[in-house]
């Protein structure tokens, strides 16, 4: 299944200089992002996708997060048309393997990755 292509970050709260948010445009590179300063108690990122894939024929079908010890991570969808937020997963305590919820005809959910 090909990777979303995000093509740009519209903003982000805090960001290491060593891992900044853009490389989260770079997966093939790494791809990571970190805050500033460790223990942060929240950070958010908002990456933007090409639009002919959101509200097109090609669904959401799965988001893979890779995580860096936070204890809670939590998935937000939008639309650049405007409107809140859309919570696009289900509670991430269920620990299901792609679990999601849908959100105007795409399914947004997660797989656990596995253990190594």
């Amino acid at each position: 299944m090909p990777e979303l292509p995000f093509i740009r970050v519209v903003s982000v709260t805090s960001a290491d200089p060593r891992h900044p948010a853009e490389n989260l445009l770079r997966p093939d590179d790494g791809g990571r992002w970190r805050g500033a300063a460790a223990g942060e108690k929240q950070m958010s990122v908002v990456l933007e996708v090409r639009g002919e894939l959101v509200g097109g024929s090609r669904p959401i079908h799965s988001v893979h997060v890779g995580n860096d010890g936070a204890a809670f991570v939590e998935i937000l969808v939008g639309s650049s048309a405007g409107g809140d937020f859309q919570l696009g997963m289900n509670d991430l305590q269920n620990h299901r393997v792609g679990g999601g919820k849908v959100l105007q005809n795409h399914r947004v959910g997660a797989e656990m990755a596995p253990k190594p």
